[in-house]
């Protein structure tokens, strides 16, 4: 395999440390923030780089983590008070595959397909 596509932030491997998907570190570690700061005001940002990768594969694996942790936090009463912004920057950056063809334009080099939503508290968005 070409060291572009299974080595580095863009890589089309799935992304594992310690026998875990390194997206579920960043879920659990934000279920247990929500838990141990419940009546406190917070601020918490999680950050994934699971979507570089141009093939849509290595994201796939960001689903069920992300899922579990919005589930868990709704059941527990936890996003009551907290507000949830889910984003990505530009979308998928196929640098590889055109590299390999011989494209040098930047512009061939990141899609633009930014994405946001909000999730606001029902006492936020009854206001």
């Amino acid at each position: 395999m070409n060291k572009e596509f299974s080595q580095g932030p863009n890589a089309i491997v799935r992304r594992c440390l310690f026998g875990k998907q390194v997206s579920e570190y960043v879920t659990e570690y934000a279920a247990s923030f929500l838990k141990a700061y419940k009546n406190e005001p917070k601020l918490f940002l999680a950050e994934f780089h699971d979507g570089q990768d141009f093939t849509g594969e290595a994201i796939a694996y960001l689903d069920e983590p992300l899922s579990n942790f919005l589930k868990e936090a709704e059941e527990s009463k936890l996003l009551e008070d907290t507000a949830i912004i889910l984003f990505s920057d530009h979308g998928s950056s196929p640098h590889g595959l055109l590299s390999m063809v011989g494209s040098k334009k930047k512009q061939d080099y990141e899609a633009n397909q930014p994405a946001l939503f909000i999730n606001l508290p029902s006492s936020v968005s009854k206001s």
